[in-house]
C-alpha cells in the first residue's frame, strides 16, 4: 500500500513543532508501509517569490500533482496497487484533483494499456480550492479554477472523508465541498470547531488539531488502512474540546461558512445545554483570543449568572485589571484624551476597556459580563452558543496576556 500526501500552503515536513496533520498522518502510516510519497505545500519553494505566489495564487500546484503522478506510476510498476491519498488546505484540493486525474486518465502500463485504479481512501482537512486572484471584492476567485477538477469525488474513490473548519472566516479560505459521482462511494463530511489550521494543524495548537487528526485516523482504520490503534489512542489523550480557537487574521471578516441542514458536527464541536436550574460549567477566556468558546449552549429566555473570582487578573499590554476592565480616566492626563478617542471603536463600545464580554455565537452579538455575580445576571434573547472575550480594539489583541477562569450557572 502507498500513501500520497499533499501538504497545505506554506507547510512542509521540516516545521518541527508546527507540523501539520498531513505530516503526522504520514509518519504514522510510514510505520506500517515504506511507500509514503509526500509533497510540501505550495509556497515552500523558490524563496520569497515562491512564498508570495504560492500563498496568493496557489502557484506550483500542478507541478506537485505531476510529481505525485510519476511516483504513483513507479509504485504501480513495482506492484503496489493500493492507493491512499490525504491533503490539507490547497493540498486537499490537489488531493481531490489528483484522484480525478487518476480516474479520468488512469495509469499507463508498460504494454501501453491504461488502468483506472481504485482509490481506497481519500481523507482531507478543510479543502481550500483557491487557485486564482484572492480578492473576492473584485471577483469570486474560487470560481475561476480553470482546469482544476476539485468539485467532484470520482467513482473510483471507495471512501472519502472531509474535516471542515466551522470558525474559519477569512475571505481567501472558503471551504470547497465536492460531491460524489457514485452512490457507492462512502462519503462523509464533518464540521469541527476551530479555524483552518486548528483543523489541519501547523499552527502549534495540537490540543485542537489532534481532534480532526484522530477522527481521520479512525476513519482510515474503518477503510482498511493498517493504522496502529496505539498511535490513535496516544493522540486521543492529547485533545481538548475546549482548546483555544485561533484568531482569524484577515482585513475582511466574511460571513459564517454555510452549514446545510443535513450537515453533522463532530461530538467535540457540540455545545452542551445547562438543562437543570443550578447546573454550572467552567471555561477559560484568553485575553489574546478574539473568541473563547465556552462549550455551553444558551437557551432562549433562560437566565444565567457568571462568576469570576476577584483575585484573577489579565493584562492589556502593561495595564493590569480584573474582569471589570479599566477606563480611560485611570490613565495619565497626556494619554487619556487619545485613548478616549478610540472608545467608540472597541468591539463593544459601551463596555470598559478589557471588560469581560460575551457573544451569542461568534457573530458580533455582544453583551457585557464584567465581574458577573447575582446582581448582573443575563437573560438570553435566543438560542446560541456562548463565546467570550476581553473588550478591545481588534487590531490590539497581539499585546494582550492572561486568562480568566469563568463559571456560568443557570439560575432560572
Amino acid at each position: 500500500m502507498a500513501l500520497y500526501a499533499f501538504d497545505g500552503t506554506w507547510n512542509e515536513n521540516e516545521q518541527l513543532e508546527d507540523t501539520t496533520n498531513v505530516v503526522r498522518f504520514a509518519e504514522i502510516y510510514k510505520k506500517q508501509s515504506t511507500a509514503v510519497e509526500y509533497v510540501e505545500g505550495v509556497g515552500t519553494r523558490f524563496g520569497v517569490l515562491g512564498q508570495v505566489l504560492g500563498g496568493l495564487f496557489g502557484s506550483g500546484g500542478r507541478s506537485r500533482v505531476h510529481e505525485m503522478y510519476d511516483e504513483l506510476k513507479e509504485n504501480w510498476r513495482k506492484g503496489d496497487h493500493t492507493i491512499d491519498i490525504i491533503g490539507f488546505s490547497r493540498g486537499a484540493a490537489l488531493a481531490v484533483h489528483f484522484s480525478n486525474i487518476l480516474a479520468h486518465h488512469g495509469v499507463k502500463l508498460d504494454d501501453g494499456t491504461m488502468v483506472r485504479p481504485e482509490i481506497r481512501f481519500l481523507g482531507v482537512w478543510d479543502i481550500v480550492g483557491s487557485f486564482g486572484i484572492p480578492i473576492n471584492a473584485v471577483i469570486n476567485f474560487q470560481e475561476i479554477n480553470l482546469n482544476w477538477n476539485i468539485d467532484e469525488i470520482p467513482a473510483t474513490v471507495k471512501n472519502f472523508y472531509h474535516a471542515m473548519a466551522f470558525n474559519e472566516r477569512r475571505e481567501a479560505f472558503n471551504v470547497t465541498r465536492p460531491v460524489a459521482q457514485s452512490e457507492l462511494t462512502h462519503f462523509e463530511e464533518l464540521w469541527f470547531k476551530g479555524v483552518h489550521s486548528d483543523i489541519g494543524g501547523g499552527n502549534n495548537n495540537p490540543l485542537r488539531s489532534n481532534i480532526a487528526l484522530q477522527w481521520l485516523l479512525e476513519k482510515a482504520i474503518d477503510s482498511g488502512l493498517a493504522i496502529n490503534l496505539e498511535e490513535v489512542e496516544r493522540i486521543k489523550i492529547q485533545t481538548n474540546p475546549l482548546a483555544r480557537i485561533r484568531n482569524n487574521l484577515d482585513i475582511q471578516r466574511d460571513a459564517q461558512r454555510i452549514v446545510k441542514s443535513t450537515d453533522k458536527f463532530h461530538s467535540s464541536a457540540v455545545a452542551k445545554e445547562l438543562v437543570d436550574v443550578g447546573s454550572s460549567f467552567d471555561f477559560i477566556v484568553y485575553a489574546e483570543d478574539f473568541y473563547s468558546w465556552s462549550g455551553v449552549l444558551l437557551k432562549k429566555h433562560q437566565t444565567y449568572q457568571f462568576d469570576i473570582a476577584d483575585d484573577q487578573f489579565w493584562l492589556d499590554d502593561s495595564i493590569k485589571c480584573n474582569a471589570s476592565g479599566w477606563t480611560s480616566d485611570e490613565l495619565p492626563w497626556y494619554k487619556e484624551a487619545v485613548v478616549k478617542y478610540f472608545e467608540g471603536n472597541r468591539r463593544l463600545p459601551e463596555a470598559n476597556w478589557f471588560e469581560l464580554c460575551g457573544s451569542l455565537d461568534d457573530n458580533e452579538d455582544y453583551f457585557r459580563i464584567g465581574k458577573g455575580g447575582e446582581n448582573n445576571q443575563y437573560i438570553t434573547a435566543r438560542d446560541a452558543e456562548l463565546y467570550a472575550f476581553a473588550n478591545d480594539l481588534l487590531a490590539k489583541y497581539g499585546n494582550n496576556k492572561g486568562r480568566l477562569n469563568v463559571t456560568i450557572k443557570r439560575v432560572a
